[in-house]
């Protein structure tokens, strides 16, 4: 884990969680959102 996790884990847990994705899954979470995106405003695409 990261040195700030310990402190990280008692002060912001959702946003050290939602950071450690996107770091993580960068380019996977950004592909999933414009997929999903691209669902909402062109429907019927796929």
């Amino acid at each position: 884990m990261v040195p700030g996790f310990l402190y990280d884990r008692t002060h912001s847990r959702n946003l050290f969680t939602l950071q450690t994705l996107f770091h993580q899954y960068p380019v996977s979470s950004t592909l999933l959102f414009l997929l999903i995106l691209g669902n909402l405003s062109l429907p019927g695409t796929f």
